[in-house]
C-alpha cells in the first residue's frame, strides 16, 4: 500500500491489509510504531477481509502471505507481529454433548431410576456438576419423554 492510496474510500484490500499488517505511523515527539485498527474501524476491515475470501477471487499477492504467515510465523515470507488463533466461541459443552447428557438421565428414568439417583449417575459419567445436569435437563424439558408419565418398573 501507498500514500497515493485513497483514504477517504478505502478498498476491501486496503481494509484488509491495514487489519492484518497495521499502519506504520511516526507523529512528531513519538518513536515509529505500527498501529492496528480498532472499533469500528477494525469491524470494516474484518467485513472486508469477508468480502475478499467470498468473492472467490484469488488474494492479492500481499494479503496471501500476509494471512499464510499469520498461521504459520515460521515460514512467513514477510514481516508478521500478530497471528490468527482458533478459539471456541462459547464455553461449556455443544448442545449436542448437553443434549447426550439429557437423555443418558431420561433412559435412566424409563429403566425406572428416580430423576435424583439418574442425575447423579449422569454427572458422574460425564464429570459435571449435579447442579449442571439439572440446568441441562431444564433445558431439555419440553423434549423430556418421562415428563407427564407416572413411572413403572422395567421388571414386572
Amino acid at each position: 500500500m501507498t500514500y497515493e492510496d485513497d483514504t477517504i474510500n478505502p478498498t476491501d484490500e486496503r481494509r484488509t491489509y491495514e487489519l492484518l499488517c497495521g499502519v506504520d505511523a511516526h507523529l512528531p515527539h513519538t518513536p515509529l510504531r505500527t498501529t492496528y485498527p480498532t472499533g469500528q474501524e477494525e469491524q470494516a476491515g474484518r467485513a472486508a477481509l469477508a468480502r475478499l475470501i467470498r468473492k472467490g477471487t484469488p488474494f492479492p499477492g500481499f494479503i496471501r502471505e500476509a494471512l499464510a504467515g499469520m498461521f504459520d510465523s515460521a515460514s512467513a515470507t514477510v514481516p508478521i507481529e500478530r497471528r490468527i488463533e482458533f478459539k471456541p466461541l462459547r464455553t461449556g459443552p455443544s448442545a449436542g454433548l448437553t443434549l447426550m447428557v439429557a437423555m443418558h438421565v431420561w433412559h435412566l428414568q424409563i429403566r425406572g431410576e428416580k430423576k435424583d439417583a439418574a442425575v447423579q449417575r449422569a454427572a458422574e459419567r460425564f464429570g459435571l456438576k449435579r447442579s449442571s445436569v439439572f440446568a441441562i435437563c431444564r433445558k431439555y424439558a419440553a423434549m423430556d419423554p418421562t415428563a407427564g408419565r407416572k413411572r413403572k418398573s422395567p421388571i414386572r
